[in-house]
């Protein structure tokens, strides 16, 4: 997962290892804006995270505006049918760990939504967690975290501060609108013979707005179609990209016709 801070740092989070055969752990790396390692942050730029259970691994990042940084993700307890942890990690904008936040900064709970595949801080210091594998059109699985990191029994709106960039989990993008909506897209139709790409809009208690319509994209009239990263232009549409082409949304969720063909387009690599 990657995000740009205000000053044009770059932070990337994902998972390392110490060592072959050794456990994984969290890890960001952030980067000045000419692309060297920020040495101010953590170990020359490097910071590393035990987080407790096995496979561990990161979905999202968010950079708040004080400079903290967010990172959610997700470990296995590596017992056979219990649910996996959803973790959230604070960090200070010098990489150590914010500890006034879970537990020395780490937050783990076995019973929200597995790997955040979005989170976003509100405007009462709050996160919302959401997940795009279990989504439906009729419900969306999300929860909001306290500021301390504690889960909240509901979800209360409110507007969106902060928010992941469009992380995929295979072919799930999913991306935070500033008033608290989040959009998600997903593939349908059957196999590798017809598919199309729907999106659907859902407010921030996960219930799915019947005023945007999921219209059926087809990559410039191809046959495989598969969402991999969604991006949000400041006049409110929404741009679906995939492996082959891209399509253009109106905020009703409408194919903006003026762009591409009908909306949508193919787009095709040549080497040689």
């Amino acid at each position: 997962a990657v995000a740009v801070q205000s000053n044009g740092n770059i932070v990337v989070a994902g998972t390392a290892s110490p060592g072959i055969d050794q456990a994984d752990v969290f890890a960001i790396a952030r980067f000045t804006p000419n692309g060297q390692l920020d040495t101010s942050f953590g170990n020359d730029g490097l910071v590393t995270t035990d987080i407790s259970g096995v496979f561990p691994a990161v979905s999202a990042v968010i950079v708040q505006s004080n400079g903290q940084i967010v990172v959610g993700g997700a470990s296995a307890s590596g017992i056979r049918h219990q649910p996996v942890n959803t973790g959230l990690v604070r960090y200070n904008s010098n990489g150590s760990l914010d500890t006034t936040f879970g537990t020395g900064g780490i937050v783990q709970e076995p019973t929200a939504v597995g790997a955040p595949l979005a989170i976003a801080q509100l405007s009462n210091g709050d996160y919302l967690a959401v997940t795009g594998n279990q989504l439906t059109p009729e419900t969306g699985v999300v929860v909001e975290f306290s500021s301390t990191g504690v889960l909240q029994s509901t979800v209360t709106p409110a507007p969106v501060v902060a928010s992941s960039p469009s992380t995929p989990d295979l072919v799930n993008p999913v991306i935070f609108q500033p008033n608290g909506d989040y959009i998600w897209a997903e593939t349908v139709g059957n196999g590798f013979q017809r598919q199309a790409v729907e999106a659907f809009r859902f407010s921030e208690t996960g219930v799915a707005d019947p005023s945007f319509s999921s219209t059926k994209i087809t990559f410039g009239g191809q046959k495989i179609n598969e969402p991999q990263a969604i991006a949000l232009p400041a006049n409110g549409q929404i741009v679906v990209g995939g492996m082959s082409g891209l399509a253009r949304l109106n905020s009703n969720g409408q194919l903006d016709t003026t762009f591409g063909s009908g909306g949508s387009l193919a787009t095709f690599h040549v080497t040689g």
